[in-house]
């Protein structure tokens, strides 16, 4: 979801992007994927540090942008963070996560 955003981020208001995102629930976060099993050679220690520091920093943006306020640096530009709930960050990284986690029938 969240790249699907940064096309729209100039022309939406944060008002409108926050409401929005409050409205929804089933809310996908981080779409980040790494598929090794697709290299001809196994993975290094270092691919995989850096594929985890790529996650870590890409969720660190993530959260500013969803949970700060003012202007924050997203996706290399300077947007106005959206300020969301305290409700809807939960739903965001809590119970989206819980939902996939622990879906019935795994």
């Amino acid at each position: 979801m969240t790249r699907f955003l940064i096309p729209f981020l100039p022309s939406v208001s944060p008002v409108t992007l926050a409401a929005s995102l409050a409205s929804v629930n089933k809310l996908i976060g981080l779409d980040t994927t790494w598929k090794p099993f697709r290299e001809q050679r196994p993975s290094t220690e270092q691919q995989r540090t850096s594929f985890v520091n790529g996650l870590e920093e890409r969720y660190r943006a993530d959260y500013a942008f969803y949970a700060g306020s003012g202007a924050v640096r997203y996706d290399g530009r300077t947007v106005e963070a959206l300020a969301l709930s305290r409700s809807v960050l939960e739903k965001f990284y809590y119970q989206n996560a819980r939902r996939i986690i622990l879906k019935p029938g795994r």
